[in-house]
């Protein structure tokens, strides 16, 4: 592993590098003139296939997340899919995506259609070397297929509209369904190369990473809650229910019900409460503990755990000042991060029937409906929950 520009510091922020086939580390070298503020780590890797690449991406990402506070990626090409493959379940700020291969499914499918190969030939050769100098491998598109992508992280995409290994449609597919912004350069190609082309891509970076540095020092910070912040806590909730009460979809809160004084000072008493703050005003709140409604026993869970093994999210709120920064993903990947540090296998929570917001960003975050029960709470009495659940991938850091 080869680390440029400055040694790993205590703190501060990080960039972490990922090329292309071909490539080579040291064009991170390149970058760290559109960085500023930030430590450049380029990764080094010969052998370009994922089972072995991943390996690499993660010693040096461990490595880095235990001395920057915050980490963003930049990767090229294949490198682009590497990073999502190995990273998808880290803690990264944002992700800088250059002429990406964000389905890699498809790509080896295309290039199998250009050499006239089939998946039978293929299945009985196992390898079959091309005109066009890549080796088909059976061995790879199922790992491909055995592996499927689940990014969530905030992407700005750099693409040229000659791109010969990426069609506009399959960029396009991959930013709709994703938390990813698409710029295009016209007459670009999948290797920016030219002066034009590289003056363009600093250009892009540089601007995203200046806002990055400066977004980064109005970022969320996540901390659990002490007795001092007891009346702010109370009151970012009571504003939080005031603020949803002619919205669209609301979370069915009631002042003094719920969540209730008792609920939120057991909560901080026990450092079950967790505030996200942006320059010390409270932007998001919730409570994680091992306990749940009774209703819970009616869903078949995927993963038996105890209760000490399970997490459960409450009063997830974010209040719509805050509204389309992501924070409530940032919440969900503290909890996420909490339950691997502490061993735990499941995280579980319960959605009100119809928030189909809430909905979406717990399963973009990864989790996994598994039923809806008839549940009482004194805010809203018996009513129908949909209920989800999250497992902890061994591994995840």
């Amino acid at each position: 592993m080869i680390y440029l520009q400055k040694k790993l510091s205590d703190g501060g922020d990080a960039v972490l590098y990922i090329h292309g086939k071909g490539g080579s580390y040291l064009e991170a070298e390149q970058y760290k003139k559109n960085c500023p503020g930030f430590d450049v780590i380029g990764i080094d890797y010969e052998v370009d296939v994922p089972w072995t690449v991943e390996d690499k991406i993660r010693q040096a990402y461990d490595e880095a997340d235990k001395k920057y506070q915050r980490i963003v990626i930049i990767a090229s090409s294949i490198g682009a899919y590497f990073a999502m493959h190995t990273l998808q379940k880290k803690h990264i700020e944002k992700a800088l995506f250059i002429s990406p291969i964000v389905d890699m499914e498809k790509l080896i499918l295309d290039m199998m259609s250009w050499a006239g190969v089939s998946e039978d030939e293929l299945v009985g050769k196992g390898e079959i070397p091309t005109d066009f100098g890549e080796t088909l491998s059976w061995e790879y598109l199922c790992f491909v297929r055995e592996h499927p992508i689940c990014w969530g992280i905030p992407t700005e995409i750099l693409y040229g509209e000659r791109d010969n290994l990426t069609s506009r449609e399959t960029i396009e597919q991959f930013v709709n369904c994703h938390n990813a912004r698409l710029t295009v350069m016209e007459e670009g190609e999948h290797w920016f190369h030219t002066k034009r082309q590289l003056e363009f891509l600093d250009c892009w970076m540089k601007n995203i990473m200046l806002k990055e540095k400066l977004d980064l020092k109005n970022a969320l910070k996540i901390r659990t809650a002490d007795r001092n912040d007891y009346v702010r806590v109370r009151d970012f909730y009571d504003s939080l229910i005031d603020a949803m009460e002619d919205a669209e979809y609301k979370p069915g809160w009631e002042k003094d019900v719920y969540p209730s004084q008792e609920f939120l000072i057991h909560s901080i008493e026990n450092n079950h409460l967790y505030i996200g703050e942006i320059n010390e005003s409270i932007a998001a709140c919730m409570a994680v503990n091992h306990e749940y409604n009774d209703g819970y026993q009616k869903i078949s869970w995927s993963v038996k755990a105890k209760d000490s093994e399970l997490f459960v999210i409450h009063a997830l709120g974010v209040h719509p000042e805050y509204s389309g920064e992501g924070i409530a993903k940032q919440m969900i990947r503290k909890v996420i991060k909490t339950a691997h540090e502490q061993k735990i296998k499941a995280i579980r929570l319960d959605v009100l029937a119809g928030n189909i917001p809430a909905e979406r960003v717990y399963t973009q975050m990864g989790f996994a409906y598994r039923g809806t029960a008839a549940m009482f709470y004194e805010d809203t009495g018996w009513t129908d929950y949909r209920l989800f659940e999250y497992i902890v991938p061994a591994g995840f850091a």
